[in-house]
């Protein structure tokens, strides 16, 4: 009987919101992150941004899912699914100005052979690309001017006191990084196209429940390949990453407001 390995494709589930939190949670449809620029006008900003002091609001979560680096396996060389989730969570006012801003990732790589077993250590504990921070290896192993975890959050920080419009305008030139000689460009040297879509996700998906601005923002994951299994002679086999996402916001240890979302 011949033995398959499946890849089970991104499954995003909007949870039930932590006891206490206000409002409805935010939909996340099931996408890809994109790999084409989102804007072709550079033009940096001309006076330095307004972030709003007071004031309540809106919180929002985007999470963009891919298994598209996977390959099959072979006689000759091992196959294997490749997981990479876009994390973005933001507060946002009612004005469309971006309060606050974090970007992460949850990247996984599970190896099998082309008799549908695992070959990779399928449980050991998986953990975002902030969380890696230097162990991610941009800078030992790439050369790269900054670390994965330094150079999103540069962008990140650029979006603060900007509207998406003009966060596209600025961020990205047509070939989705950072125009050549703006102050980003000397932090953030990786393709950004990607991760301003999601920015702007999470901001048209960002919803009032809660926040004020000033208040504090986190975003934490809970993440394991622990369920997947080997292929057998009775049943296929299944490589699959299950993720808990949080984003809250608070003010003097107390929760403002909460998105809890899941991938699967």
């Amino acid at each position: 009987m011949k033995k398959y390995l499946c890849a089970l494709t991104a499954l995003l589930m909007v949870m039930a919101l932590l006891t206490g939190c206000m409002g409805t949670p935010v939909v996340v449809d099931d996408c890809t992150c994109s790999t084409e620029p989102t804007n072709t006008v550079p033009t940096e900003p001309t006076t330095e941004p307004v972030v709003p002091t007071e004031g309540a609001v809106k919180t929002g979560l985007s999470v963009i899912t891919t298994a598209t680096g996977s390959t099959s396996a072979t006689a000759e060389e091992e196959g294997a699914v490749t997981f990479d989730n876009t994390l973005v969570a933001v507060t946002v006012d009612d004005d469309g100005v971006i309060t606050s801003c974090i970007i992460d990732s949850i990247p996984a790589t599970v190896s099998f052979d082309d008799s549908g077993a695992i070959t990779s250590d399928y449980l050991e504990p998986v953990i975002t690309k902030n969380e890696l921070g230097a162990d991610y290896g941009m800078v030992s192993w790439g050369g790269a001017i900054a670390e994965w975890d330094s150079q999103v959050a540069a962008l990140a920080n650029y979006a603060v006191g900007k509207t998406v419009t003009e966060l596209k305008m600025g961020a990205i030139d047509e070939t989705g990084k950072a125009p050549e000689g703006s102050d980003l460009a000397s932090s953030a040297t990786i393709y950004l196209g990607g991760f301003v879509s999601a920015i702007e996700r999470a901001v048209n998906e960002a919803t009032h429940l809660g926040a004020q601005a000033g208040d504090e923002i986190r975003l934490v994951t809970l993440n394991k390949l622990s369920s997947s299994t080997n292929a057998t002679d009775e049943a296929e086999g299944c490589i699959q990453l299950d993720g808990d996402i949080a984003v809250v916001t608070y003010k003097d240890d107390i929760i403002t407001s909460c998105i809890i979302d899941s991938v699967q």
